[in-house]
């Protein structure tokens, strides 16, 4: 009572609470109830049936040591089994009680010193967010630092850290989008655990809700591999989530995955086509849902008016649309093709008997059409807008901050118009923008330091 009353907390771990008194722990949790409706009461719990201690009447969440050991030595053996056992066991005994997981804590040798290969810790961030239970990262893990116990001493697993000397890179990147992809979709929280394929060396798992699941894929040999998975739901989209919602290869309910070496992704399959706009880092699910939703709606009242449309919506056919590319209209066709060849070095190709030009770069088609062309072949006017204009981007990526002021500076003496110098943003990308001869943006940025 005081603790709440004094310093309103939100709950208390338990120290060894695998000796304490089980009627002890229940008055507790009873008080609590009474002091502080949502008082989170977690107790450190190495072995046993987990479910005694986490249930309605004692804890809500322990410790689990049982799957933290199959997290590094599954990777340093290459025995996914041992993982993918653990989490079997565990679901059977403990069912959808949210187990407290981690991969590092002030009494256990950081991971990072216990796996052979540094690259599986990214792999194992991925199982620690992605799997049953609440995630813990625990100081200095965003950074993979290491640690070891010494004789008589283990003050090496809890370094004071000089917080300017920590440098963001690939994991703390990761953490960040996947607390993210957490927080978003409720299939990491509350999907059931579903197996899907299984190996020494590859993993994939499903959490799955009615109509629509997360899927984790894992790869910790040192060779490429392409994963063939039976998807654990039916569904239109298959996005992936660790790349931009990047669709992958997907077709009557199967997956086909490449992994790099010692690499994973995360995978959303799902019907719901606002669902799958998202990205990892949107702001009020809410706002853009019911934004999405109106849209959806007033599309299809406009698309249902049109006599075609009917026709096909009656007869039931089904379509759906492959991104070939996207383009803009430009006023000075010889000036921006050469802006974008020259100053974002794409590539350009032309069509025989077009007036229209196709640019490339990275896979992506943009197009480039004539506002007087445009017009011809419509037959009707349209409202450009002079100045800057902000009614789309184009995001380019380059390799770290430093790549960002150069290309910042490099672009803007080749002619671009600068709209905002390199600045280092809150949720931790460097960008810079830059607008091309008539004002269309231009974004590039790095998230690595």
């Amino acid at each position: 009572r005081f603790w709440v009353s004094e310093f309103d907390i939100d709950g208390i771990r338990l120290d060894a609470a695998d000796v304490l008194d089980f009627d002890f722990m229940k008055a507790m949790r009873q008080l609590a109830n009474g002091v502080k409706e949502d008082f989170w009461l977690m107790g450190e719990v190495i072995h046993g049936d987990y479910s005694r201690w986490v249930n309605d009447d004692t804890l809500h969440s322990v410790t689990n040591y049982e799957l933290h050991k199959g997290l590094y030595s599954g990777h340093n053996d290459h025995n996914y089994f041992e993982i993918a056992h653990s989490i079997k066991r565990l679901n059977g005994l403990c069912g959808d009680r949210r187990l407290y997981t981690f991969v590092d804590n002030h009494d256990v040798e950081r991971i990072a010193s216990k796996l052979n290969n540094k690259e599986h810790l990214k792999l194992v961030t991925m199982l620690l967010y992605t799997i049953y239970g609440i995630p813990s990262v625990y100081y200095g893990s965003e950074f993979g630092i290491e640690g070891k116990k010494e004789r008589g001493s283990d003050w090496n697993l809890r370094p004071c850290l000089e917080l300017e000397q920590m440098k963001k890179n690939e994991l703390t990147e990761l953490c960040t989008k996947l607390g993210a992809l957490k927080k978003e979709y409720r299939e990491l929280s509350d999907g059931q655990y579903q197996e899907l394929l299984l190996t020494n060396r590859q993993f994939a798992f499903g959490r799955v809700l009615s109509d629509s699941a997360v899927v984790t894929a894992l790869n910790n040999d040192d060779s490429e591999a392409v994963l063939e998975i039976n998807a654990p739901v039916g569904a239109a989209y298959a996005v992936d989530l660790l790349q931009g919602a990047k669709q992958v290869e997907y077709q009557n309910n199967h997956l086909r995955v490449t992994l790099a070496a010692n690499s994973g992704t995360v995978l959303l399959l799902t019907n719901d086509t606002a669902k799958k706009a998202e990205s990892v880092d949107t702001g009020s699910e809410e706002s853009s849902v019911e934004q999405e939703k109106s849209i959806t709606e007033e599309n299809k009242a406009c698309y249902a008016n049109t006599p075609d449309a009917k026709e096909q919506t009656s007869a039931g056919t089904s379509w759906q649309a492959k991104l070939e590319g996207f383009g803009i209209m430009v006023k000075d066709m010889k000036t921006m093709v050469n802006f974008y060849h020259d100053v974002l070095g794409f590539d350009i190709e032309y069509q025989e008997g077009m007036k229209n030009v196709y640019l490339k770069k990275d896979g992506v088609l943009f197009m480039m059409y004539g506002w007087n062309d445009f017009e011809s072949m419509t037959s009707q006017k349209y409202q450009y807008v002079d100045g800057l204009i902000g009614h789309y981007e184009i995001a380019l990526a380059v390799e770290n901050f430093a790549a960002v002021d150069a290309a910042f500076h490099e672009t803007v003496a080749k002619g671009a118009k600068p709209i905002l110098p390199p600045s280092l943003m809150e949720w931790g990308q460097k960008t810079c923008y830059i607008a091309d001869p008539e004002g269309n943006m231009i974004e590039i940025g790095s998230f690595v330091e």
